[in-house]
């Protein structure tokens, strides 16, 4: 961010101080009407926006028709072609007279008829709302150079951290976003709408720099500007202020919608206080117009279920629940908020129906069972826990095979056959799933896990202890085959240690006399590995 490129040029002659190339693209963009907006907001200071590969801001102060402060937030360095644009611009405003004489037809009316039109006009345009709400600060222009330096500041420190990628930089920057939101919170006491433009201005720029910033700085900046505009919000009590501060919000989120601006968080402030402004309907309009620019249905009903959360009544909600077919997101949503809500029946009929769609996902399928489940669980509903748990303990989720047993606790003989059904169903779904020998152990199914570890011998090490005590010749076989097998592999220190954590085990589970006659073995086949005669000495 460069500051003050144009001073001590006059405003009526400055293009004889500017290059020639920077002047024709700025006569150019001016001529084009690349100035989306030009805003006279002090008597000597000017705000412009500038249409070029992104929206960019210009603010120009005047003394004596001279420039005393030129900023843009581009990151050109040195007078731009959007500073350029707003001279232009600024001058052509000095030369431009109303078409009608106002001050003359205004003396027609009556003090009552002039200020029921203005109050007219000021209710539909948040902006004028602002606009008459500063004029009635004496720090009003200083509110709009405070905005507009802010915004030069945290350009300088992140670019500045983009070129030296300096952690002290990066310190900067975040001590400003924090002292910009300590800030923004004092004066929403008085000033909502400049405590507002503060925070949103800052959570505008830290969108921007999402991908060039460590992701636990973001997260941190992202959490602290949330915490503080939480804490603005919770202070509006008033219904007229609360609804000057939701057309703010709403206006607001459609003009950064349009400019692909971060935007999300003004409509979710809106949401926030709709119980005080009593803008529901107004706020569904906006939704559903998003959504539809957007083509993004889902997230459309997201937002009006956030809304009808907050100031919903409790046919709008049911009739929500209702809805045929909603998507993932929003079943998750709605399920959630009927557990909640302990409305077990609509949450278990959109488990059901999500369950049963054909289309649905994996994943999501498996979520709503097991909430399913603990919905049954909350209504003490036996028989359907063992179901839905019988059925999630298909995938060999152990947690819910454990749930399952305990659920069988009182009936012991009964859990034997449920167990030995679950391990053929088991078999038959997932024979090759990775987690179908721990179900085994954790089912105590030895004589099926002694086959398995026969079939895949390194799994031996795994399931030696659970198995000796049913199976100790086998387990010995398995172990000592372990042994002769890797020794005909090994051929490094590595190799060597894996056959003496193998003989170790031998010792440990008293199979001296085999352990004995493997390192006899090792000793006298590989008599030239020195490296594996070291390691048994130590056995």
């Amino acid at each position: 961010m460069k500051e003050n490129a144009g001073e001590g040029m006059n405003i009526q002659q400055f293009e004889k101080d500017v290059s020639k190339v920077i002047l024709k693209r700025g006569k150019d963009y001016y001529e084009m009407g690349a100035i989306n907006e030009l805003e006279q907001v002090a008597a000597n200071a000017w705000r412009a926006s500038v249409i070029g590969t992104n929206p960019y801001f210009v603010y120009v102060e005047l003394e004596d028709e001279r420039i005393t402060v030129s900023q843009c937030d581009c990151p050109f360095d040195g007078l731009c072609k959007h500073e350029v644009a707003a001279y232009f611009a600024i001058r052509q405003a000095f030369h431009t007279k109303p078409e009608v004489d106002f001050t003359a037809l205004f003396n027609q009316f009556t003090q009552q008829e002039l200020v029921a039109l203005l109050a007219d006009i000021v209710s539909k345009d948040p902006l004028l709302q602002k606009r008459f709400i500063l004029m009635k600060k004496k720090e009003a222009v200083t509110t709009e150079m405070l905005i507009g330096q802010t915004k030069a500041t945290i350009a300088k420190l992140f670019n500045a951290y983009l070129r030296t990628q300096n952690e002290l930089t990066l310190d900067e920057l975040i001590e400003h976003f924090q002292e910009v939101a300590e800030q923004a919170v004092k004066r929403f006491l008085k000033e909502p709408i400049v405590g507002l433009e503060l925070i949103s201005l800052c959570m505008e720029q830290l969108n921007g720099m999402e991908d060039d910033m460590p992701m636990w700085v973001y997260e941190q900046m992202e959490a602290e500007l949330d915490e503080a505009l939480l804490e603005m919000l919770d202070q509006i009590t008033d219904n007229a202020q609360a609804i000057m501060m939701s057309n703010w919000l709403l206006n607001r989120f459609w003009h950064n919608a349009k400019a692909n601006i971060a935007h999300l968080f003004l409509l979710e402030a809106a949401i926030q206080i709709s119980a005080i402004s009593n803008a529901k309907y107004h706020i569904i309009e906006t939704i559903e117009r998003y959504a539809i620019s957007r083509n993004d249905k889902e997230l459309g009903q997201q937002f009006h279920f956030s809304l009808l959360m907050e100031v919903g009544v409790e046919e709008e909600i049911i009739q929500f629940i209702r809805q045929e077919q909603p998507s993932t997101k929003i079943r998750n949503l709605l399920i959630d908020y009927c557990v909640d809500e302990k409305r077990y029946d609509e949450a278990l009929q959109l488990c059901a129906d999500g369950i049963e769609h054909p289309d649905t996902p994996y994943y999501a399928r498996t979520r709503w069972l097991k909430q399913a489940y603990h919905v049954h669980k909350q209504m003490d509903n036996l028989a359907a826990q063992r179901m839905i748990a019988f059925e999630l303990a298909l995938d060999c989720d152990l947690e819910t095979i454990k749930d399952l047993k305990a659920l069988y606790e009182e009936e012991p003989e009964l859990w034997q056959d449920v167990s030995k059904d679950l391990v053929l169903m088991i078999e038959q779904k997932s024979p090759d799933s990775y987690k179908y020998p721990l179900v085994l152990d954790l089912l105590e199914e030895w004589e099926r896990l002694l086959y398995y570890c026969q079939k895949n011998p390194q799994e031996i090490l795994a399931y030696c202890e659970n198995l000796q005590p049913y199976y100790r010749a086998e387990v010995e076989q398995l172990l000592a085959q372990l042994v002769l097998a890797q020794s005909q592999r090994a051929s490094n220190r590595s190799h060597y240690r894996e056959l003496a954590n193998i003989l170790e085990r031998l010792f440990a589970l008293g199979y001296e006399e085999k352990g004995r006659e493997l390192i006899h073995y090792l000793r006298t086949t590989y008599p030239r590995k020195t490296a594996l005669q070291e390691i048994l000495d130590l056995l």
